[in-house]
């Protein structure tokens, strides 16, 4: 499964600061076309790559998973988190991270 996010910025250091995701577009100045990396979750990993850029997160490693309205913040540690915005394929990702991670690592305010 991929997910594309639309404007978080660069997936070494995405903003996850809890503001919603129009806020962080207008102050990075990105357009919400602009994928900035992409995200494909895979029974064994969290992968993550931009360009020529990738690195992959275990699922154990996980920190956190939190649905809010428009967004799911995929935290791999307490301040790094990738955000996957809503498209066709939230709900399915959704229910597949939410299956990964344990009770206690999953938030849904959505």
């Amino acid at each position: 499964m991929s997910l594309s996010d639309q404007g978080a910025g660069d997936p070494r250091q995405p903003e996850a600061d809890g503001r919603d995701e129009g806020d962080q577009q207008q102050r990075s100045g990105l357009s919400p076309d602009t994928v900035q990396y992409i995200v494909t979750l895979s029974e064994e990993k969290i992968h993550v790559s931009k360009g020529r850029e990738a690195a992959d997160f275990r699922w154990q490693d996980a920190h956190l998973a939190r649905r809010e309205k428009g967004c799911i913040y995929l935290y791999v540690s307490p301040a790094r988190a990738f955000l996957l915005p809503d498209c066709e394929e939230t709900e399915r990702a959704w229910q597949f991270i939410t299956a990964k991670l344990a009770p206690a690592k999953i938030e849904n305010k959505a």
